[in-house]
């Protein structure tokens, strides 16, 4: 550090100067500015560079993430099997095996009440849209018949006009079932090996830390398995008291779809703030094209009623502090995941995110009186 009072003296006292070159000096401030820049940009490279890994590798990158998803949500079931004396692998096979045959249920429950109600609903769409022609011209918007018509055969032209493209949408969509099955069947073999060797896998991981920081490192691990647990289970709770109600509703109001209805509902509350909005939706829609327009507009009060009591009663009780998150950086969670990853980067935000926060809490308790002391010299001055 050289000192000028040429160059940047404020009342006389001489400011603070660094040589960057031979015969150039610029003042400290900026050249420590300028240090911290491209050491940040240097980051973000590197973040942008493991981001594109991520995706390109996502087939057995999400399976690993949805595995331990699933290992903390299932680590009660295992403790509970462990505890009258089942050995860890055919303890960790029977949970894996439940949770498998629970999902086998739901999936056949609900895809045969769609077969089962598939003729009817036919029937039931082609008396909505009537109603729903008859309701815009006698209803407060007075459209005319042949304003409807003209609507009606707006949506068909454009249904063929896009044909090609619903077919390539659709041919697209298998190739991502595709991977669905993939990934499914590798997150089996990655949730039961959590579930067996977990505690193993997790000693080795925090080994590759340096001395003075495995501590923290699993202090912070643990407490992060611990906060995704509760937080599963507590959406699960809310979700299903969700579901049920949704069903109740739809029954009552003559909705067909009821369970499959209830069953988006109930995975769509994983997806906080956007999830049981979507589905909701979708519920009203289905009322708007088969029971008409007040049968809707009596759907979306009942979802307006079935999330406030969520909002307002369930959430604070059933997930209290278990994610101590803002709704602000919920938001902003979701919104980065969905630019990120789409549906699947929504689904993983949050968790990801109170992950994230619990980590910098643990370190931010376990941090050395000097935080210098780490810290590499990488120049001089």
């Amino acid at each position: 550090m050289t000192q000028s009072p040429e160059l940047g003296s404020r009342g006389g006292k001489p400011a603070e100067q660094t040589t960057v070159a031979p015969g150039v000096r610029v003042p400290r401030s900026l050249a420590t500015s300028s240090a911290y820049a491209w050491r940040f940009l240097v980051l973000v490279a590197a973040a942008y560079v493991v981001l594109r890994g991520l995706v390109l590798l996502r087939i057995v990158v999400l399976p690993v993430i949805v595995g331990l998803l699933f290992a903390a949500l299932l680590v009660r079931p295992l403790r509970a099997l462990r505890g009258r004396g089942l050995g860890r692998g055919l303890a960790s096979a029977l949970v894996v095996l439940l949770a498998l045959a629970i999902l086998t249920v739901i999936a056949v429950i609900v895809s045969r009440s769609v077969a089962k109600e598939f003729g009817d609903l036919t029937g039931n769409v082609d008396k909505g849209f009537a109603e729903i022609q008859d309701w815009l011209v006698t209803g407060p918007l007075n459209l005319s018949r042949d304003q409807v018509a003209g609507f009606d055969e707006q949506v068909r032209t454009g249904f063929t006009d896009n044909r090609s493209a619903i077919l390539s949408g659709v041919a697209s969509g298998v190739h991502v079932a595709a991977e669905v099955v993939a990934g499914l069947v590798l997150s089996l073999f990655v949730l039961f090996f959590f579930l067996k060797d977990g505690d193993r896998i997790w000693v080795g991981i925090v080994s590759m830390f340096p001395p003075n920081r495995q501590e923290a490192v699993d202090v912070a691990g643990q407490r992060s398995f611990v906060t995704i647990g509760a937080y599963l289970r507590g959406v699960s709770i809310t979700a299903l008291v969700d579901a049920v109600l949704i069903a109740i509703a739809l029954q009552l109001i003559g909705v067909p779809l009821v369970l499959p209805l209830a069953a988006l509902t109930f995975f769509g509350a994983f997806i906080p703030l956007v999830g049981a909005t979507l589905a909701g939706a979708v519920a009203a829609l289905v009322a708007l094209v088969t029971q008409g327009p007040v049968a809707a507009l009596i759907v979306v009060g009942a979802i307006i009623a079935i999330q406030q009591i969520e909002g307002h009663v369930l959430a604070p009780i059933v997930l209290g502090r278990a994610v101590q998150l803002h709704p602000l950086a919920v938001a902003l969670s979701l919104a980065g995941g969905a630019v990120i990853a789409g549906v699947i980067g929504a689904l993983l935000a949050v968790p990801i995110t109170a992950v994230v926060t619990t980590c910098i809490r643990t370190f931010s308790e376990h941090a050395t009186s000097d935080p210098y002391d780490d810290r590499v010299v990488v120049g001089g001055g």
